[in-house]
């Protein structure tokens, strides 16, 4: 995908994809996103190419996103944050969205991030509530849900605009972040006919 070599980065996540390896880990919950992000997600269905971490060797990068006072450290600075008003595409998530709800965490009490925004969020999808000064959350470089979405830009890219397989792989990601099954047509579904083209898409 880096040289543009569009047909090749195709096929080559098509066969990762029709390998039958690799699945999407199911989510009833948002809290189910433990099983792709916490600290006892290794060895997962979705998993493909980990850094890994454990409680002898921790992983510190988390750390970066936090900002005080926060759930899962009792420190922090001003890292990754977002703003919940001010940022138009967080405004515009559909909060009934799993990643939404995992993800992201409003700041209270009258911390770092409320200095700078009273109406800040910080990034906690990688967290340990059981030690937070020694996480174990592996860090992963790309899962099956990136196959999916890099198999359906590179079909884009590749054809000049999106196909009907391409937007299968983009809804599949969707059906999930909602709790459902990602191989059946949900409510939730992107239609093709509203994205002609390949900068829509």
């Amino acid at each position: 995908m880096y040289m543009q070599k569009w047909a090749e980065a195709a096929e080559a996540f098509e066969e990762v994809i029709s390998s039958g390896k690799y699945s999407l880990v199911q989510l009833s919950t948002a809290d189910d996103f433990s099983k792709v992000y916490g600290v006892a997600a290794t060895g997962t269905s979705e998993e493909i190419f980990y850094i890994k971490f454990n409680r002898d060797v921790t992983a510190k990068f988390q750390w970066m996103f936090l900002c005080k006072p926060n759930p899962v450290y009792a420190t922090g600075a001003v890292g990754i944050y977002t703003d919940y008003v001010n940022n138009k595409f967080i405004a515009s998530w559909d909060k009934n969205d799993f990643r939404y709800q995992w993800s992201l965490y409003v700041q209270t009490g009258n911390g770092t991030l409320n200095s700078v925004t009273k109406t800040g969020m910080i990034c906690l999808k990688y967290r340990d509530y059981e030690n937070a000064s020694a996480c174990a959350n592996d860090w992963p470089v790309y899962r099956y849900a990136d196959v999916l979405l890099y198999c359906a830009e590179a079909i884009c890219r590749r054809d000049g605009r999106p196909s009907a397989e391409a937007m299968e792989y983009v809804n599949m990601v969707r059906r999930r972040a909602y709790g459902l099954n990602p191989k059946k047509a949900q409510p939730v579904d992107r239609s093709l006919s509203a994205y002609p083209d390949q900068e829509s898409f």
